[in-house]
């Protein structure tokens, strides 16, 4: 049998690649997706956030995230809390980016939260197209 702390793992690093499906009621702020410029495309991100003791975050704000795109600060655009499992929640949080100058150009993405003794689990990049 399968202990609690690791199915949430597996959940966890399965749900990396899960859309989400599921809105958790209450308490989540989900931000306003900004009008796109054309030469832009929004990039979304699954996050996990924890409390040390391993204790799912469920409240955060768009404002307590920072997104760094290739070393370059994004503005979040969009931000939309997911309860997982009987414990488990995920977020999932968008930025824009410009069009790539290449096809399939691979990005260094860095996820981090501004509140403090929190471990933030994310994707670590993503492959930019040309729009």
């Amino acid at each position: 049998m399968i202990d609690c702390k690791r199915a949430l793992a597996l959940l966890a690093s399965v749900s990396l690649f899960v859309p989400l499906a599921f809105a958790q009621p209450g308490g989540i702020q989900k931000a306003t997706e900004a009008q796109e410029d054309p030469a832009t495309h929004t990039v979304r991100l699954t996050v996990i956030v924890s409390r040390n003791s391993g204790e799912a975050v469920t409240d955060l704000r768009a404002d307590e995230f920072r997104v760094f795109d290739e070393r370059l600060e994004r503005k979040i655009t969009y931000l939309h809390g997911v309860a997982v499992g009987d414990r488990g929640f995920q977020y999932e949080i968008g930025f824009g980016v410009p069009s790539a100058k290449t096809a399939n150009e691979y990005h260094h993405v860095e996820v981090q939260i501004t509140r403090p003794n929190l471990t933030v689990r994310a994707q670590k990049g993503y492959v930019a197209q040309i729009y």
